[in-house]
């Protein structure tokens, strides 16, 4: 017989147990081997945005972190894959969703970016979470892919400067992929999940601002803040930490921790 949890009937040969993850013990989380979350919209300690989608509906996707960073939908639809995870899919045009201009996401020196995507395409550059315009002085941040690359932008545009950091990554349209950008007193380092492999990115060298991003610019999902670098495809389980930088280790565990959901 499965057993319930809080309202949630356990798939076979899951079972309700403490979940020990990063040092800390979590309770009343439902586990198997190789996964450790079944659709509940947990959050990883220290995150300033997180985006699970649950629960799959509506004109607003709900912010787990805790810091009210709700995002409003332009246009992108729901979408649901077998595991039970729901997603928002962009078409590439004016698709987006608007998490705001929190004070939590006025991020300067130390931050973690992460997030899955299945990309329709992948020529040219198109954005995956960004606090960006092309406005000289503003001070952004943009985690993007720029055809099968990895991009992260943060300072001031033009776009030119030497603050883009572009990693090869190889990835191919229409698989799921994880992505998680890490930036620890301006040292930038990127990781990608693909394919079964976890892997650290070389980095393209190029300095990075430490300076607070504009309160005024909004964080977007799924292109950039004035409307260009629009992605098309799926995008999954964004989520952001303002002063955690995640190493490795955790990210590693991170993306196995979760693969399952997307089928990779």
């Amino acid at each position: 017989m499965r057993a319930v949890v809080d309202g949630w009937r356990l798939p076979q040969n899951w079972q309700e147990t403490g979940w020990v993850y990063n040092g800390l013990t979590h309770d009343k989380i439902a586990t198997r081997p190789m996964t450790a979350w079944n659709g509940n919209p947990y959050c990883d300690p220290g995150a300033v945005l997180y985006l699970p989608g649950y629960p799959g509906t509506g004109a607003t996707i709900r912010d787990f972190s805790g810091q009210g960073n709700h995002g409003t939908i332009t246009d992108a639809q729901w979408r649901r894959l077998a595991s039970g995870l729901w997603y928002l899919y962009f078409d590439g045009t004016d698709d987006n969703v608007n998490v705001g201009t929190g004070a939590s996401l006025n991020i300067s020196n130390n931050l973690t970016i992460a997030c899955w995507f299945n990309a329709d395409n992948i020529v040219g550059t198109k954005a995956l979470v960004a606090k960006m315009t092309n406005a000289v002085g503003a001070n952004v941040y943009n985690l993007s892919i720029s055809d099968d690359n990895i991009r992260f932008f943060k300072g001031q545009p033009p776009l030119g400067g030497a603050e883009n950091n572009i990693f090869a990554a190889g990835f191919t349209a229409g698989v799921w992929v994880f992505v998680a950008l890490t930036m620890a007193d301006k040292a930038v380092n990127c990781y990608m999940g693909y394919n079964g492999v976890f892997s650290t990115l070389a980095p393209w060298t190029a300095a990075v601002s430490g300076s607070d991003s504009n309160a005024a610019i909004a964080t977007v999902i799924g292109e950039r803040t004035d409307g260009a670098s629009d992605f098309g495809g799926g995008i999954a389980l964004p989520r952001i930490f303002g002063t955690t930088v995640k190493t490795a280790t955790q990210l590693h565990a991170m993306y196995h921790q979760e693969r399952h959901l997307g089928g990779v």
